[in-house]
């Protein structure tokens, strides 16, 4: 049982780069990456073969899946396919950052918290 609706320390700041980094928070895979906008993170799962993203890599902001090449943005959002993919959304979260830990919030449904 874990506390539910509350932020988790997701990682240290300085353990986010250009690549991809995974992370198991409340027994869930996420991964984190950085982009322009911002650190990222998103439920570590293709919706298409459920390979790990962290497994993939960061291209032109956009975290690409290495199996089959599929691109997702920051906000779900599929950028980039090679052919079709029944069910594109996942998992996102924001963060709280509190130099140097990112905080990750989950409410009590498993999904992301919407405020700050």
């Amino acid at each position: 049982m874990f506390l539910q609706n509350a932020w988790y320390v997701a990682a240290w700041e300085t353990e986010i780069g250009d690549t991809p980094f995974a992370r198991t928070i409340l027994n869930e895979p996420v991964v984190l990456y950085r982009s322009a906008g911002g650190i990222i993170a998103l439920e570590d799962r293709c919706c298409h073969r459920a390979l790990p993203l962290s497994m993939g890599k960061v291209v032109d902001n956009h975290l690409q899946c290495g199996y089959h090449g599929l691109e997702f943005d920051g906000y779900r959002r599929l950028r980039q396919s090679t052919g079709p993919v029944e069910n594109p959304a996942w998992r996102t979260g924001p963060f709280l950052s509190r130099h140097p830990a990112l905080g990750l919030g989950l409410d009590m449904a498993g999904r992301s918290r919407q405020g700050r």
